[in-house]
Parts: structure tokens; sequence; C-alpha cells
């Protein structure tokens, strides 16, 4: 039986519950007083009964909820961050450079952060000129044209794909606000009992591992940014780390 199906159940039975209680005490006012009293006890008896166990149910929905959406978000953000990993390698192999300079890469990133974000049009880019292809010149002197719009077009393809798996982090973030803060009766008091988000939900930052408001924190400041650009499942960098 699913939730709804006994909720529906329960409010039935406590409505009888209910007329069992008003027909014992109506039948105690009249002559029979003890047969009265015995029906309006086993009402009381079951209406007890029953609050206890649709309280009961509630917490356990909303535990059980809590942990799904965690859940979720914990794979969300793996995925997300997978994604961008091997977006940024896929970038680096096809400019084909290795023992890469800190410094020079950094320079690259923060062109890609700005492309990846959406923040540019590619055809701002699209030049001998730019600023992009002067820093990869600097990383790989004998990158080429067609080799610069070749990589372009490989930041415009992948592009989307990053974007949407940063869309739907927030948005399963967004829903998990709204869950917690839904003010339907005693909800708000149970989530903040169970105490979400709590150890449940955790992502991993190198070596770190954030649980709870942490790591809802964590979450939340996936604007790409420079950090992001390496492997964070190597643990030699950490996912998405925005200030």
């Amino acid at each position: 039986m699913n939730t709804s199906t006994f909720d529906l159940l329960a409010v039935f039975v406590l409505l009888a519950a209910s007329i069992l209680v008003w027909y014992g005490l109506r039948a105690a006012q009249r002559a029979n007083y003890k047969a009265g009293k015995v029906w309006a006890f086993a009402g009381l008896m079951v209406i007890g009964v029953l609050s206890v166990i649709l309280t009961f149910n509630s917490f356990n929905d909303v535990k059980s909820e809590g942990i799904t959406q965690e859940s979720n978000l914990n794979q969300q953000y793996v995925q997300s961050q997978s994604v961008l990993s091997n977006y940024i390698d896929g970038f680096y192999e096809k400019l084909g450079v290795a023992n890469l300079e800190t410094a020079k890469v950094e320079a690259i990133d923060k062109i890609l952060v700005t492309i990846l974000n959406g923040q540019s049009d590619l055809k701002a880019w699209d030049s001998p000129k730019s600023s992009l292809f002067l820093a990869l010149v600097q990383l790989n002197p004998q990158v080429t044209l067609p080799q610069y719009e070749d990589l372009l077009k490989y930041i415009e393809q992948g592009r989307a794909g990053v974007q949407a798996s940063q869309t739907k982090l927030l948005g399963q973030l967004s829903d998990f606000d709204k869950w917690r803060n839904s003010e339907i009766l005693f909800h708000p008091n149970q989530v903040k009992m169970f105490g979400f988000p709590d150890s449940n939900l955790h992502v991993t930052l190198g070596e770190t591992t954030l649980t709870g408001a942490a790591a809802e924190k964590q979450i939340y400041n996936i604007v790409l940014n420079p950090m992001a650009v390496k492997a964070f499942a190597t643990g030699s960098q950490g996912p998405l780390d925005v200030k």
C-alpha cells in the first residue's frame, strides 16, 4: 500500500472512529450509559492508535524523501564533475601538449571558464589575435589556425553538455530547498529534527570530504573556475570550487 492510499484510508478510519465516539457519548447521555461509555472509549482508542501510526508514517516519509534527494544530489554532483573533467582533459589532448607549465595553463583555464560559462560568444575568439589563440601558442608554438578552429568546434560542441549537467544539478538543489522549506503542517520541524542536509549528503574535494551543510554549500558553488580543469577523480584536483 502506497503512502497516498494509506493516508486516505486513515482519514476514513479517523472519521469512523469520531462517529463512534460521538455515538457513544450520545448513548451515554441517554439511557445506556455503560454501553455508550464503551463505544466512546473504543473510538478514542482507535483515534489514538491511528494518530500514532500516522505520525510515525509521516516522519518516516520525510526521512526517506530526504535521503533519496541527498542520494540524487550526490550522484548528480559526481556526474557533473566527471563531465567537466573529461571535457577539459579532451581539450588538452586535442591540443597535443604534455608537462604543461602551471602559469600558462591557468591563463588558458580562465579563458575556458569564461567560454564554458556562456559568458562569451565563440565568434569573439575566432581570430589569431584572440587571447585564447595567443595563450595556446604559448603552450604549443606549433598550433595552427585549422587546429585552433577545430578546438573551437570542440568547445562549442561540448559546452552545451557541460551546462546541461550543471543546470540539472542546480535544479535538484532548488527542489531540495523547496522540499525542506515547505510549510505543510509539521514538515519544517520534521526536516529540522532529522537535520537535513545531514551526513548522507557529501562531496569530495581531493582528499577532503565535506558533508551536510558544508557539502550543500560546495555543490551550490558550481560556476566553473580554473580549479576545475583537472580530473578530480584522481585526487590531484578538487571538483568545482567557486568562491
